[in-house]
């Protein structure tokens, strides 16, 4: 199955689906800058002349080993060995492309969220399912909509600073470590209860 993954998710295709994440982040930019001017800027300060964004946009394309890590962790190995190309793939793997914007507060979020749900049919070829806010594992509220670019489906996210931090300081030291550590599941208990 592995071997199957690697040459079906090569770098050309990577190289292609990072270009049309790139589009999907320039799009986004240029949506919350023109209507955003009022609300998602900071009027320019001694230092700069141009209003600072209170908002940043990134993404992230899923690793081939992230991918191959993925397939076995959601028990879809026996499926995706069939696999003969890239669409196959496509439907067992929802977050090829990771969007995310992060605002510097959550009062933003919801001003970020409405400009996007009232624009976001403007970028070509972009289908996107809206959904509520929803909380994650440390009870702060994030947005998470999955969307198909050109065929490719990703997922979008808005957060703020804070939460976002906290969110990728849990993912990296606990979500894809599956052994057992004591000192592991004492820290992962205790940023639980930090987080209540």
């Amino acid at each position: 199955m592995e071997k199957n993954i690697k040459y079906i998710y090569n770098t050309k295709i990577q190289e292609e689906i990072e270009n049309h994440a790139k589009i999907i982040v320039n799009n986004i930019n240029e949506m919350l800058i023109q209507n955003g001017k009022d609300d998602l800027f900071m009027k320019a300060s001694i230092y700069k002349h141009d209003p600072i964004p209170l908002f940043k946009t990134s993404y992230r394309i899923k690793t081939l080993e992230s991918m191959i890590e993925k397939i076995y962790r959601k028990d879809i190995d026996f499926k995706c060995k069939n696999i003969v190309d890239i669409n196959g793939l496509y439907c067992y793997i929802d977050d090829i492309i990771g969007i995310k914007v992060i605002a510097t507060c959550s009062t933003e979020i919801e001003l970020i969220n409405d400009i996007l749900k009232s624009h976001i049919n403007e970028i070509k070829d972009f289908n996107i399912n809206l959904q509520k806010k929803e909380l994650n594992n440390n009870n702060h509220e994030v947005y998470k909509h999955k969307f198909v670019y050109k065929g490719i489906p990703g997922e979008l996210q808005i957060d703020s600073v804070m939460p976002n931090t906290w969110n990728e300081l849990e993912h990296n030291l606990f979500y894809k470590d599956y052994n057992f550590s004591y000192v592991k599941n004492n820290n992962k208990e205790l940023m639980i209860k930090i987080g209540d």
